[in-house]
Parts: C-alpha cells; sequence; structure tokens
C-alpha cells in the first residue's frame, strides 16, 4: 500500500510540474493574479493558455510576484522529487534537500540577473528580483559585475558537485602538454631543416673538392724520366722478393699433457693436520656497556635523519652484531633500508646491513 502511495505522490507531483512549466512557458504579460476569479465574476479572457486561467494566474503569480524566470527552478525541484519518490530512493535524505536549496538559490541568481541584464521588467525578474537587485545596486554598485560570475560559478559547482580547482588543474595540465607538444614539433622541424641545410653544403663541397680533382688530373702529364724511374724501382724490388728463401714446415712437438698433468699431481703434498691444532681466537672487545652504548649512537644517528626507533633487542655475535629496532608509529620500513651508507658513515662502521621484514 505504500508503494502505491509513493506512485501516486510522484506522478501527482510530476503532473504538477508539466501544469506549471506550460504555464510559465506560455505566460504573457497581461495575465493577471486575479484571472481566476475573473471567470466566477463572468468577464473573463479567452486568451488563456493551455492550462486555462488558472494556469494564467499560476504564471503571473510566479512571473510577476515571484522570480520571473527563475520560477523554472519550482518545476525542476518538483521533477527532482517526482522521480525520487518513484525510483523508492529516500527522498527525505538532507543531500536532496540540499539539492532543492541550491536550485532555488539558482532560480534567484536568474531573477536578480534579469533585473540587471534587462532593467525593471516585473515579468523577466519578478518582485522579489528586483527588491535585490535595487538593494544591491544602493549598497555595493559597480561590484555586482563581478558578483553575479562569481556566485553563478558557486551556485553550479554546488548543483552538480564538481570541484573548481580539479577543472583549473586539468585545463592547466592540457595548456601545458599542448604547448609542450607544438615546442617540440616546432624543435624537430628546426632541427631537420638545419640537418638538411648541412646535408646540402656538404654534397655541395664534396663536388667542389671532386671538381677540382679531375681539373688536376687531367692537366697534369708526369716527364718519361720519372716512369724510367718508377719502372727500375719496381724491378729491383722484384728481383729482391725472388731471392727470399721459403722453407717447409716443421712439425711441431705437442707433448703429452697427461703425463705432465700426472707428474706435478704426484708431486702435490698435502698440507700437515697441524695446522688445525691452534684455531684462530676471535677476541671480543665489546662489553655490555659498549653495546648500550652503540645501541644509544644508533638511535641518535636515527633520529638524525628523521627516522624514530627504539632498540628492543641486541645480539651479540664473534664477528656481526644484530641491533633489532622498533620503528616507531607511522614510520615506514623502507626509510630504514636507505639508512645502510649513511649509518655506516655515522656509526663509523666497516659496513651496516639492514635486514627489513
Amino acid at each position: 500500500m505504500q508503494k502505491q502511495n509513493n506512485e501516486i505522490l510522484s506522478i501527482a507531483l510530476a503532473t504538477l510540474g508539466v501544469f506549471i512549466l506550460i504555464s510559465l512557458i506560455q505566460f504573457q504579460s497581461h495575465y493577471a493574479i486575479d484571472d481566476f476569479l475573473a471567470i466566477f465574476k463572468g468577464d473573463a479572457n479567452n486568451d488563456f493558455p493551455l492550462t486555462g486561467a488558472l494556469g494564467a494566474t499560476i504564471g503571473a503569480l510566479l512571473k510577476k510576484s515571484f522570480l520571473g524566470h527563475g520560477s523554472f527552478m519550482i518545476c525542476s525541484i518538483l521533477f527532482m522529487y517526482s522521480y525520487l519518490i518513484f525510483v523508492r530512493k529516500d527522498y527525505k535524505n538532507k543531500k536532496y534537500q540540499r539539492l532543492s536549496l541550491y536550485q532555488l538559490l539558482f532560480g534567484l541568481w536568474l531573477a536578480v540577473f534579469f533585473a540587471w541584464f534587462e532593467g525593471p521588467s516585473d515579468s523577466a525578474s519578478g518582485a522579489v528580483g528586483l527588491i535585490i537587485d535595487s538593494f544591491l545596486h544602493d549598497t555595493i554598485s559597480s561590484f555586482i559585475y563581478i558578483l553575479l560570475p562569481v556566485s553563478f560559478i558557486m551556485i553550479i559547482s554546488a548543483i552538480f558537485n564538481f570541484s573548481i580547482y580539479d577543472i583549473l588543474k586539468k585545463i592547466n595540465s592540457a595548456v601545458f602538454n599542448f604547448f609542450n607538444h607544438h615546442k617540440k614539433n616546432i624543435a624537430t622541424k628546426i632541427s631537420n631543416k638545419e640537418n638538411k641545410e648541412l646535408i646540402q653544403k656538404l654534397d655541395s663541397h664534396d663536388e667542389e673538392i671532386n671538381e677540382e680533382i679531375n681539373e688536376e688530373s687531367i692537366s697534369s702529364s708526369p716527364p718519361l724520366e720519372e716512369e724510367t724511374v718508377t719502372e727500375d724501382i719496381y724491378t729491383k724490388e722484384n728481383e729482391d722478393v725472388i731471392s727470399i728463401s721459403i722453407d717447409e714446415e716443421t712439425a711441431i712437438n705437442q707433448g703429452d699433457i697427461d703425463s705432465i698433468n700426472k707428474n706435478n699431481y704426484d708431486r702435490y703434498k698435502l698440507p700437515s693436520a697441524n695446522l688445525l691444532n691452534e684455531p684462530l681466537e676471535i677476541v671480543d672487545s665489546l662489553s655490555e656497556d659498549d653495546l648500550k652504548d652503540k645501541s644509544i649512537q644508533l638511535v641518535h644517528a636515527l633520529e638524525t635523519f628523521g627516522v624514530q626507533g627504539i632498540v628492543k633487542r641486541i645480539q651479540k655475535g664473534p664477528v656481526i652484531t644484530l641491533f633489532e629496532i622498533e620503528p616507531a608509529e607511522g614510520v615506514r620500513v623502507n626509510k630504514f633500508t636507505t639508512l645502510s651508507d649513511d649509518l655506516a658513515r655515522v656509526m663509523q662502521a666497516q659496513r651496516i646491513r639492514i635486514i627489513a621484514p
């Protein structure tokens, strides 16, 4: 039963919204608030909108005495609640109440805007718009030119729930990427043009060099004496080459590698067992007080790099001493892993290895 009542209420709100919307669209300036009462007096005007005398009365009431063109936002609010009730959403939620208030504020903004833009016209701005416009002109005068666009942006961002900062950030990023892309294209075009000019210069330079070489080869004619001298040199060199003796390849003694390795292995002597009689002694020079001092020094070194922690346990070994550190609340583990070299320098240790879980 409750669901059927909600559907009936939703249809009723939608019908009322359509009725008011048609009345506002077909409104004419000669309509008056008492047109509906004129029916009962017998002097009713036949030039009524599709919604009749009642529609003319509602249109005159909203257009002239309320918000003018901003009265269309009443239809928007009715349609919104009709949809919410029909789809069985929680129309009593505060966010929908805020959205209705924002739409009503936008209607008020439209009334003030048309009063400022068209001047004193009760059908465009309504009585409320004229009153607020005259009040703003008396109080802030020309500052209304700044107030209207700023308030428009604020109301629209509240209705559609978007962030002005995010939009400006996206616009800034788009403009930066656009100019960066065109800058790269211009740089590549300039570099390609410079390369083409350089190649053309090199080609022309090579052509000039080839032409000079050809001219020199054509103009030069060697004398006969030089030819005879070169022939004598070549004949002497040929005689010297013929006099060189070439011997046959001699066999190379490769030897027996296996026998050589076996002989060397037979000569090898194992070390004596006396080497194990005297083990190396590792002297532990650090006492418990020294280890505690080292832990205090380690905590102080970590604090210098902005890392907070507490030494929970110390495991003393023959060569390596393990310090277990518990990080403070909110300290990430990867901050420790990047400080091995810096800690070794501060602690004057040969090497520090950080083991992270």
